[in-house]
């Protein structure tokens, strides 16, 4: 009932304001459009009625006016009556007109409608002509043997064309859907049988790749031993020369025919070296088989979905294939055939291990780890029965330089070898003694080129390569733009790359031993002690040479070789079976290099304060008397200042923040002590207030130094000076009353020291002590002095 007299009300005020507006359009729209035509002409009556009355009051008034009105009314209600008549007629024709118009619109959808279904058809006509296009191209594909391009393009039909909508609507589509599917079997059939065609090819060139590797490995030895005999025979002359003179010079060389044919060539390529030996580029460029057909199965395998059932299908047939290869002939001798023999597993695993490097995942490490682990069982097992029966020592000789050149070709496409060096051991103390005639002469090069700059990185792959293997990367933050400056030079990386390549050729040796990691640690701490502790310890000796740039590299190297002998026991313990061990190595020269550190780092404290002598010591800021107070600091303690601005920033910075700040404590210290030393009776015969301001600009400008450095305390070196001037010039001698007042105000000061130095003052400086202010500066006068004086004699003898 609410609502309804709500909406009573708004209609009753709408219809009144219809009834009251002047503009009669918009009036009849409104009632036509609400359909409020009756109730509209009631409240029209009741207008009427409602200015019926108004007109009787206002005839009432005037009688004329009423006429007009009367008048006016009537006009109104004749033309409320045209209106009403118009408004009907208005309303027929528009029935009439909108009847046609239905009509219309009926035909105009029949006639979409039908336009629709035929530009539906035309697109079915259009897509199986589309289909029919792609079919025929597959075909085209399929005759040129193109066959991955047809595959991809079937399964992209059949995927994308060949809906279910259409399979029901058109009949080829259904039967082409069911037809691909045996298509792509068929071709993944004769791609895989082309495959099987390629494989058997690569077993029958396997023996020539195996033979052209193992030939340029072969060739590269050749050229080291000619070599090693040249120098072999220039340090004989030279040492036969030299006996008369009591000296004796040392082949660094190899030098013997013999021990080329049964060690391996050494591992600086290897090891990543700069400038490379030319071995490296000769074994890998060896006639790898073509891969294509490899391609174009893994591609097609891979396109159908079905790539690990290929995989296992060719590790399966390449493991077959091992078994025939790896076997000893059953016809002949061995030493008839063991090139061939090697030849052809060297030309399998080069095979292989192109395959894994560039085939794209078809053969993992684990697979051709696996397939090396049983050609490694079996090599074992021929070469101990083999060798085991040959008589002849050259044969031997020969089978032997053969494996180690196998072995040696192997290591440089990633295989591990070591098993099959096991038979060398005898020849373990002769190739030790060359390993450490190496290495010696590696470290003695490195310390004679030793220019104690700091080593600077250019990429992130130097620092992959240099940096990391030694845990050496530690001054290389992230995002930091390279190049980049190391703490340490150059020497320290080459030095732990030497370790640890002398690390890896005599681990090759020991590992079958229960002691391998124990011998590698003795021979390390032995090599790292006579070649590279005792030579730095003479560096160190002759100190004289060395200034406080080459000292400060020199303990940062060392701080770093100590801290890469951690590398090198972690390295040893994981080259080295550590179930045999119960303790993991430690190299003991750790502490000799920390200790020689130590020796280098007493030997700054003595060089910087040398250097500070220089500057301070040996100037003449001491010998001159000033007349006037100075606006600036002396000259010998600003070249001072800049001086250790320029160390700190450039140099010291590379030390250890502890070591830094106790080298930055002594210099103060020393600096603090040269500036007051002349005031206790040093060379320094006379001084005056204004001496002593200048001082206090010296100590200001040391004190700048002090905080630039963001070192706690540091400016407290330079306290006992400033509070000495401060007590010249004291006014207030109440800071003087009590020792805890004293400690309080000038509590770095020794009170005899004081007092010697106020003695000092009063008697050099007497005709300044006469005068109140001098060029603008108050100068103590002679009774204050001695007011402090006797107040620090009493404070002395409380």
């Amino acid at each position: 009932m609410e609502e309804a007299r709500i909406v009573g009300e708004a209609e009753d005020a709408l219809l009144s304001a219809l009834v009251e507006s002047d503009d009669i359009h918009p009036v009849l729209r409104t009632v036509c459009e609400r359909k409020l035509q009756q109730s509209f002409m009631r409240k029209c009556r009741e207008f009427v009625r409602e200015k019926d009355i108004e007109v009787e009051e206002l005839c009432r008034v005037g009688y004329q006016d009423f006429i007009k009105s009367v008048d006016q009314l009537l006009t109104v209600k004749e033309e409320v009556s045209q209106l009403k008549s118009s408004i009907i007629d208005n309303h027929a024709d528009l029935l009439e007109s909108s009847s046609l118009v239905l009509d219309s619109g009926t035909s105009l959808y029949k006639a979409r409608r039908l336009l629709q279904r035929m530009q539906s058809l035309r697109e079915r006509i259009k897509d199986s002509l589309t289909i029919l296009e792609m079919v025929e191209k597959g075909n085209t594909l399929l005759r040129e043997e193109k066959y991955l391009r047809a595959l991809r393009l079937l399964q992209s039909i059949r995927k994308n064309y060949l809906t279910p909508q259409r399979r029901s609507e058109i009949e080829f589509c259904r039967i082409l859907y069911d037809s691909i599917p045996l298509v792509c079997e068929n071709i993944r059939a004769d791609v895989q049988s082309r495959l099987t065609d390629w494989m058997v090819k690569v077993r029958e060139d396997a023996a020539k790749i195996g033979e052209e590797a193992i030939s340029a490995m072969m060739e590269q030895r050749r050229m080291e031993e000619q070599l090693g005999e040249s120098r072999h025979r220039e340090f004989e002359q030279a040492n036969e020369d030299d006996e008369r003179n009591g000296r004796k010079l040392v082949s660094s060389s190899l030098s013997s025919k013999k021990f080329f044919q049964t060690v391996e060539t050494h591992d600086d390529a290897l090891e990543g070296e700069e400038g490379s030996s030319s071995i490296t580029r000769r074994v890998f460029d060896v006639p790898y088989p073509s891969l294509l057909e490899l391609h174009t199965c893994v591609a097609v395998h891979e396109a159908l979905g079905r790539k690990s059932q290929f995989r296992s299908y060719y590790n399966e047939n390449r493991r077959m294939q091992l078994q025939l290869d790896i076997q000893p002939p059953a016809s002949g001798s061995f030493t008839q055939s063991y090139r061939a023999y090697f030849y052809r597993v060297c030309g399998f695993f080069i095979a292989e291990e192109h395959v894994q490097r560039e085939a794209g995942g078809v053969v993992s490490n684990a697979d051709v780890d696996a397939l090396w682990e049983i050609a490694l069982k079996t090599l074992k097992r021929v070469l101990r029965t083999e060798l085991s029966d040959l008589q002849d020592p050259s044969m031997l000789l020969q089978v032997k330089d053969l494996v180690l050149l196998f072995c040696s070709t192997l290591r440089e496409f990633g295989y591990h070898i070591a098993p099959l060096r096991e038979y060398i051991e005898d020849s373990r103390d002769q190739y030790l003694s060359l390993l450490r005639r190496s290495f010696k002469a590696t470290v003695g090069r490195l310390l004679e080129e030793e220019e104690y700059m700091p080593m600077t990185v250019h990429s992130r792959e130097e620092v992959e390569a240099k940096l990391v293997p030694f845990k050496l990367d530690d001054c290389v933050r992230e995002g930091e733009t390279y190049p980049i400056e190391c703490k340490f030079s150059r020497t320290v990386p080459l030095l732990c790359k030497a370790v640890k390549s002398f690390i890896f050729d005599f681990h090759s040796f020991v590992k079958s031993s229960s002691e391998a990691c124990v011998d590698v640690t003795k021979e390390i701490d032995s090599l790292l002690q006579t070649c590279v502790d005792k030579p730095l310890n003479n560096i160190i000796s002759q100190s004289v040479s060395l200034n406080i740039s080459q000292a400060v590299r020199l303990a940062v190297n060392l701080s770093h070789l100590a801290q890469s002998c951690d590398v090198f026991a972690d390295y040893i313990s994981k080259l080295g079976d550590r179930s045999k061990s119960s303790k993991a190595p430690r190299l003991s020269t750790k502490a000799l290099f920390l200790q020689t550190q130590n020796r280098v780092e007493d030997g700054l404290y003595e060089l910087m304060q040398n250097k500070v002598n220089e500057f301070i010591a040996e100037s003449d800021i001491f010998n001159t008397l000033p007349s006037s107070p100075s606006l600036e600091p002396t000259d010998a303690v600003m070249d001072l200042y800049n001086f250790l601005n320029t160390l700190c920033v450039s140099v010291l910075s590379s030390l250890a923040q502890g070591t830094r700040e106790a080298l930055l404590f002594h210099t103060c210290r020393c600096i603090s002590k040269l500036l007051l030393d002349p005031l206790m009776g040093g060379s320094m015969k006379r001084f005056n207030y204004f001496f002593m301001l200048n001082l206090m600009k010296n100590v200001e400008l040391m004190e700048d130094f002090a905080d630039q450095r963001d070192v706690p305390n540091l400016r407290e070196c330079f306290l006992e000076a400033r509070q000495l001037v401060e007590l010249i010039a004291l006014d207030d001698l109440s800071a003087l009353s009590s020792p805890a007042r004293w400690e309080e105000t000038f509590g770095q000061v020794d009170k005899m020291k004081a007092i010697m130095v106020l003695e000092r003052y009063k008697e050099a400086s007497v005709p300044l002590l006469k005068s109140k202010v001098v060029h603008s500066v108050r100068v103590p006068k002679k009774r204050a002095v001695e007011a402090i004086v006797k107040k620090i004699r009493e404070l002395n003898a409380w």
